[in-house]
């Protein structure tokens, strides 16, 4: 899930375990689903400045 107010577009990249990854947009944008993420796995997104 997403900070409050955030939605995908804002992402700038997602990271999981310190690499980069793909990710995909879901719940109108308000969540994000990491295909290759695994219990043990760490995710970080990175969001734009504005």
């Amino acid at each position: 899930m997403l900070p409050d107010n955030t939605k995908a577009e804002s992402l700038q990249m997602v990271l999981l375990d310190g690499n980069v990854t793909d990710y995909v947009p879901v719940k109108d944008g308000t969540e994000i689903d990491v295909p290759l993420e695994r219990p043990e796995s760490t995710v970080t997104a990175i969001l734009r400045e504005e």
